[in-house]
């Protein structure tokens, strides 16, 4: 789930001008089971991500002992905000699996890889479900909690920016509810000249999608 949290002109700090899930915006929907973030054996515009989201889904990632479970994290240690949320150096676009189970359930991130095929570097990844967030704010850390349930969706972002023009496999072995599932797939990234940015000006046709 985005939700673009930039100030709408004539409305002040408007706190969701947009909002969209990514399977709309990237072809699929919830009647196709799973969905995974970026599309499989598609090139993607975006390769990082600068933060100003609430709920805030770095949280977990610089506080992986204040959620029920830790977070799945590459390598310990490594800065993903400054502490209060603001994403200082960018890092990566997110990587997402939404199940869309027919009621909500629990979900954890038990192993995740993100390899980059040209050479396989590993991108640190820090990863979470349901189980494994954490927010400071009640109001946004439940909101987030019945967005990952209900979706049965797991979330992974990876420290460093997706490098322009080149191709990744993505893994990731999560539990929903009972069940522990693994799903691989392979997208690329768009070269330099046809990245975008991940927030744009408003527009009429921006501030009505839904």
């Amino acid at each position: 789930m985005y939700k673009d949290v930039g100030p709408v002109p004539g409305l002040g700090d408007g706190f969701g001008r947009t909002w969209a899930n990514l399977p709309n915006l990237y072809g699929g929907s919830p009647g196709t089971r799973p969905q995974v973030f970026p599309a499989p054996d598609k090139a993607v515009s975006l390769n990082l991500y600068r933060g100003q989201e609430s709920p805030n889904p770095t949280a977990p990632c610089s506080n992986p002992s204040r959620p029920q479970v830790r977070p799945f994290l590459t390598q310990e240690g490594l800065t993903w905000d400054d502490g209060n949320g603001v994403v200082r150096n960018p890092i990566g676009l997110p990587i997402t699996l939404q199940t869309f189970p027919s009621t909500p359930v629990d979900t954890e991130v038990l192993d995740a890889r993100l390899t980059r095929l040209s050479d396989g570097a590993l991108n640190p990844l820090c990863a979470y479900g349901s189980l494994q967030y954490w927010e400071g704010r009640d109001f946004w850390y439940q909101g987030a909690q019945r967005t990952l349930r209900s979706e049965g969706a797991v979330i992974a972002f990876p420290h460093d920016p997706l490098t322009p023009g080149e191709a990744y496999e993505a893994y990731l072995k999560v539990r929903l509810g009972s069940e522990v599932r693994e799903f691989t797939w392979r997208f690329s990234v768009a070269g330099q000249g046809d990245l975008r940015p991940l927030r744009v000006a408003p527009s009429l046709e921006l501030q009505e999608g839904r």
